[in-house]
């Protein structure tokens, strides 16, 4: 488990800007010849550190279980690519996507993990904090959510969040229905640059953050701060 970078890439080199074969899991995932065809199996192989990225290439990779991180992955990160015309989504194939639990990306107790230019979609939950768990300082950034029930859901335990620059759409297609597009119970969080339409509450943040600058609309509810309480609103920032 040498170097710091990882590789998974489709079955495609089209529009690839890390990879130069396709992905296959009898690879090691360890160079850009050498890319794992499977996120999840990867996830699962590594031991992944602080400092260690992820190279997720252009393309659809479906997961059939969760992507769950722990405290052993704190620091890593996964990067999508950027180019504009060039997308990596990774797809849970509506797999379990009626229970609510379902989800892309899983918060069990890992800190500091980005997730950058990654789309995700057919699951009940893009992102969330598992229940109980404190994850701290994760950053969703430039990403595509879709065709889930909630986008981001960081629960009260964990702290310093920063969700910023996705665009999150078209809610409450995965059989669990629409909660949000991002909901946030977790203290320091910043909420900033998002476009967040065609959910139930297209941004719930009930402590103290800072929400500012997101385009918010198409929703039964844009902002919600927290049934009118005056401390809740005191300690929420919104600029729209």
């Amino acid at each position: 488990n040498a170097g710091k970078a990882y590789y998974v890439n489709d079955g495609s080199l089209a529009g690839d800007e890390y990879a130069t074969a396709v992905g296959d899991d009898r690879n090691d995932g360890k160079s850009p010849d050498r890319p794992m065809a499977s996120l999840f199996g990867l996830i699962r192989a590594y031991d992944l550190d602080p400092g260690d990225v992820v190279y997720v290439d252009t393309g659809t990779h479906v997961a059939k279980r969760d992507l769950t991180l722990d405290a052993s992955d704190s620091g890593v990160r996964f990067q999508g690519p950027v180019l504009s015309d060039h997308r990596a989504l990774v797809d849970r194939g509506g797999i379990g996507s009626g229970d609510f639990r379902s989800t892309v990306f899983e918060a069990a107790g890992a800190d500091d993990v980005t997730i950058d230019h990654v789309a995700m979609t057919g699951a009940a939950r893009g992102v969330v904090v598992r229940s109980f768990t404190d994850s701290d300082r994760w950053t969703v950034s430039g990403s595509e959510i879709f065709a889930v029930g909630t986008g981001v859901d960081v629960t009260v335990n964990s702290d310093g969040w920063r969700i910023a620059g996705n665009r999150i759409r078209d809610l409450g297609n995965s059989g669990a229905g629409s909660i949000g597009g991002i909901r946030n119970n977790a203290a320091g969080t910043v909420i900033e640059d998002n476009e967040v339409f065609n959910a139930g509450t297209g941004i719930s943040s009930r402590v103290e953050s800072l929400v500012r600058g997101n385009e918010v609309y198409g929703n039964q509810i844009g902002i919600d701060a927290g049934n009118g309480s005056q401390t809740l609103l005191g300690a929420t920032t919104l600029v729209i």
